[in-house]
């Protein structure tokens, strides 16, 4: 009767915790250190927020710029890298896998080869943020146990019930995450979602406007930077200007490719990474981790427990038998003693 109740009150709390419904005692202030622990789902959300956050600012090996700070720390990550060096790695790569493609064109192949390259780091993130999580969840269990069950059992319910249950959990999390990482480190980018089509034309767009800027400041002579962009009483030939703003022809068809091929990745990297965000949180987290704690330790799992598992859960630990059985000796000791002396008043009385 003890361990049902004590599993009723583990899988009341812990659903709790996971559900985010902190209005049981138990709870306590979230001003706390240990409040906070309670509060599973609270620890997760922050936790799965600032993960994202680090796959934003350094998911990616490499940040591709086109001009580098006058000076940055050797310890920043992700390195800066200058776009024109950075197209000549994918021109030097480009030119050792060129297969049947035409001049201009690239390989296929080599969108993956620069996105597994680029993602690399993800690996580290994603083992990072399971770890916190293993480790948040086995407190926010442990102090739930110590309000569901007494310092003697406590251990025996964890030994037998709990981390049976549990560490199957934390394994499908770990696989989980694998599996969820295995598309994004090797095999061959695939995506249907739009989001692919419209980064690569925002890229694009932007190399044009960029381009665009340029030439009028130079062919105006104004600052487009500035808050007046205003030109009057200024006239011009529109069809100068008209072929100004034309880009010219790329003349080495391999650094066209190249850049090509980098657009193509760097739109395929911000798909990618909002997809691994959200199938980790949603396939491995939310599937594999939280779903399952509350039946850890449910009441079914006490009525499946045989009776030997039963009474070493139950059982007094070594400590305490030893404390018991000295307790009883000194007992003994005074039961005699008190038998004695009342031998002694009687004699005392007949005298």
């Amino acid at each position: 009767m003890y361990l049902l109740k004590a599993s009723q009150t583990f899988s009341k709390l812990i659903r709790s915790a996971v559900d985010g419904t902190y209005d049981d005692g138990f709870f306590g202030t979230s001003e706390s250190t240990t409040g906070y622990k309670k509060r599973l789902r609270a620890v997760v959300q922050r936790t799965m927020t600032d993960f994202a956050d680090k796959m934003e600012r350094e998911g990616h090996a490499q940040q591709i710029v086109d001009s580098k700070p006058s000076r940055q720390a050797s310890t920043v990550r992700p390195q800066l890298l200058l776009r024109d060096k950075y197209l000549e790695q994918v021109t030097y790569q480009m030119r050792r896998n060129r297969g049947r493609e035409l001049p201009g064109l690239f390989n296929p192949s080599i969108i993956g080869d620069l996105f597994f390259e680029q993602a690399k780091p993800w690996l580290h993130i994603v083992n990072e943020v399971t770890a916190k999580l293993i480790d948040a969840t086995w407190e926010t269990v442990e102090l739930v146990l110590d309000k569901a069950a007494d310092s003697v059992t406590k251990e025996g319910i964890m030994r037998y019930a709990i981390r049976p249950n549990m560490e199957p959990i934390c394994g499908k999390l770990l696989v989980k995450a694998e599996e969820v990482l295995l598309p994004h480190r090797k095999g061959h980018p695939l995506t249907f979602n739009h989001y692919f089509t419209e980064n690569l034309q925002q890229k694009r767009q932007a190399e044009n406007r960029k381009f665009a800027y340029e030439k009028i400041r130079a062919f105006l002579n104004v600052d487009l930077t500035s808050e007046n962009t205003w030109v009057s009483h200024h006239s011009f030939d529109a069809k100068v200007l008209c072929d100004t703003l034309i880009p010219g022809t790329e003349q080495d068809m391999d650094r066209f490719a190249a850049t090509e091929a980098t657009n193509a990745m760097e739109a395929y990297y911000k798909v990618a990474l909002k997809s691994v965000i959200d199938a980790f949180g949603m396939y491995a987290v939310e599937a594999c981790l939280l779903a399952g704690l509350p039946d850890i330790f449910m009441p079914e799992i006490v009525y499946q427990l045989d009776d030997e598992t039963v009474t070493r859960i139950a059982g007094e630990s070594t400590d305490t038998v030893v404390e018991r059985e000295d307790l009883q000796k000194k007992f003994k000791v005074l039961d005699e003693t008190m038998v004695t002396l009342r031998r002694l008043k009687t004699f005392t009385s007949s005298a």
